[in-house]
């Protein structure tokens, strides 16, 4: 399954934070997030999955992993970072999806 995304990966993220948009594409043992930089998360690697709203303004979720936080959320569209339309029911489903994950 296929998700457009924005996402951060820092200990933080606030309103003036600039995000990167790619695409999060659910593997076998892993997340693939593809975007200016590639990368995979191994489910294994999950300590925690969080969904809040930042400033009351969408979802977003903040998965922990062992190595990094990544803060990300499911868009309808992106401009330049600093601006998206976030997809309110398809972020929950993500959330849903990675928090099974994350206690297997």
């Amino acid at each position: 399954m296929k998700y457009k995304i924005i996402y951060h990966i820092g200990e933080e993220i606030d309103v003036k934070t600039k995000v990167e948009g790619g695409t999060l594409t659910w593997q076998e043992q892993s997340l693939l997030i593809s975007g200016a930089s590639s990368f995979e998360v191994p489910f294994s690697s999950f300590v925690s999955v969080d969904m809040f709203r930042m400033h009351g303004l969408g979802r977003m979720i903040k998965l922990v992993c062992s190595d990094r936080t990544i803060f990300l959320t499911v868009v309808r569209f992106n401009i330049a970072g600093y601006f998206a339309v976030i997809n309110f029911f398809k972020a929950g489903e993500l959330h849903e999806k990675l928090k099974a994950q994350t206690q297997q």
